[in-house]
């Protein structure tokens, strides 16, 4: 789960948005129209969603023990299962805020050619 968060800072993408999410798959691109995305991640086996519909200039990393330790106060979080944080910009204010998703596991998905 480590190298795919590093492939998607190593890619870029400044305004990232919610595609879809079934209460099961969530689906994140870079760019808000499929037309214009950079990259598309697909988090499986979703639990825990804490995150806006719009963020920028996010950096994705494995969450901390002390960050996995405050989620796991709000939702149960099984060992196999990833907290994601994501440091971003939102429409809140000028200050990165951190964002977590709990996952079972993520897919990088080629973006089709326009």
């Amino acid at each position: 789960m480590n190298e795919l968060l590093q492939e998607l800072n190593r890619g870029g993408g400044w305004d990232w948005c919610i595609r879809s999410f079934d209460g099961y798959s969530l689906s994140l691109s870079a760019g808000c129209s499929l037309s214009h995305a950079q990259h598309k991640v697909s988090f499986h086996g979703v639990c825990y969603l804490a995150c806006p519909t719009e963020f920028s200039h996010p950096t994705f990393r494995l969450a901390s023990v002390a960050e996995r330790l405050s989620v796991s106060a709000l939702v149960a979080v099984d060992e196999d299962e990833t907290v994601v944080a994501i440091d971003a910009d939102s429409s809140v204010g000028m200050d990165p805020l951190t964002f977590f998703i709990v996952a079972a596991s993520a897919t990088l998905a080629a973006v089709p050619e326009a």
